[in-house]
């Protein structure tokens, strides 16, 4: 129905909330903004790269029926917002646990299930090109961040995540906004969605949030 504003309006949607809800007096998200853009910073680098060698290999496609038409380095405008907003949306969510969970717990229970799930994957069967950057991206990003205490809350903020994330990714790749080549993934898919991307967003969160805390503890 919304044609080539699909894509725009949904990441509309994702900001909108959040952005709000920053004036919030308890969190006071809107206090933080300056550390999150410098926390984008190396994530943009990174994933925008990423993105477009991926896109000029056919790896994964836009669909023309549903962004406006204006690319810059290959990538539809939408897919630039994508990167800021999903972001913004995710460290929100990240702030809220933090300040409503109190307690820590030990990470390893969810550290060591993930990375034996990816590492199973990557020795066992013919993986295509997305699911072996994914994984190994964020294997190695899970070992450098193993010792970090927020871990675990970075997990809860995560699974939280994943309600907008089905809603968003869903229409992502079900009208298709976003169009993937199968022979460069597991050609697994939950719903509509391949697999790989729910280990690509956690990749992109734990980024944005690495960078982030050790901003806010030098603050």
């Amino acid at each position: 129905m919304l044609g080539k504003y699909t894509y725009l309006s949904l990441m509309i949607l994702t900001f909108i909330g959040p952005f709000i809800m920053s004036f919030e007096k308890k969190i006071h998200f809107k206090n933080k903004w300056k550390n999150f853009s410098f926390s984008l910073i190396p994530m943009l680098v990174f994933f925008i790269a990423w993105d477009v060698l991926f896109t000029e290999n056919k790896i994964w496609e836009f669909n023309p029926e549903y962004h406006i038409g204006f690319k810059i380095l290959s990538l539809p405008l939408e897919e630039w917002l994508f990167f800021i907003f999903v972001p913004f949306a995710c460290l929100f969510i990240y702030e809220n646990v933090k300040y409503f969970l109190k307690k820590d717990f030990n990470h390893l229970i969810i550290t060591i299930p993930i990375s034996l799930i990816m590492l199973v994957f990557l020795l066992f069967f013919n993986n295509g090109l997305y699911t072996q950057v994914t994984f190994i991206s964020l294997l190695i990003f899970l070992i450098i961040t193993y010792k970090k205490e927020y871990l675990f809350k970075f997990y809860v903020s995560y699974f939280v995540s994943l309600l907008p994330f089905f809603i968003v990714n869903g229409v992502l790749t079900a009208t298709p906004v976003v169009i993937y080549n199968d022979a460069e993934n597991l050609s697994i898919r939950i719903g509509t969605i391949p697999v790989e991307d729910f280990f690509y967003g956690m990749l992109m969160m734990l980024q944005v949030v690495y960078i982030y805390e050790f901003l806010e503890k030098r603050k």
